[in-house]
């Protein structure tokens, strides 16, 4: 949604860029080209296309080739490190929300009543769906008392 407006592309171009469009190909192509007003002299509000598709065509050829390269590999690894492996997706997050949270007292408080409630609604519910309903339900409650959009926080 925040790329729909900052694009000027046909349907298709639009498909192949939505297709790409990751949690790091978004902060990769947000940061090289900053929202700005269009008036006063200050660079365009438009992403350039071609620089959308290059980031999210490397994105998507590292995910290819790291895959390929899991699949010749993955038996080579120790037990031990496999089974570390289950935590890495959960370690990235935390790695991304602490920041956030350190800058912003809100934040933290959004992640920790997420985490609280995850734990709740996982005595009911299976994790993964406590996980989605407790992100859905903590992220509402702070865009309600945060008063911010997403563009915002």
């Amino acid at each position: 949604a925040s790329f729909s407006r900052r694009l000027r592309v046909n349907r298709l171009l639009a498909a192949l860029i939505g297709f790409g469009v990751t949690d790091e190909t978004f902060v990769m192509n947000y940061l090289a080209y900053p929202e700005t007003p269009a008036s006063g002299g200050n660079p365009s509000p438009f992403l350039p296309a071609s620089y959308v598709l290059g980031v999210n065509g490397i994105a998507y050829s590292g995910w290819i080739l790291g895959t390929y390269a899991g699949i010749l590999f993955a038996d080579m690894l120790p037990d031990g490190f496999s089974a570390g492996m289950g935590i890495i997706l959960y370690a990235m997050f935390i790695a991304l929300l602490i920041p956030a949270a350190a800058d912003t007292l809100g934040v933290g408080a959004v992640a920790a009543a997420g985490g609280a409630l995850c734990w709740v609604l996982s005595q009911f519910l299976t994790a993964g769906w406590a996980m989605v309903l407790a992100t859905t339900m903590a992220a509402a409650v702070g865009v309600v008392f945060l008063g911010k959009g997403v563009d915002e926080l």
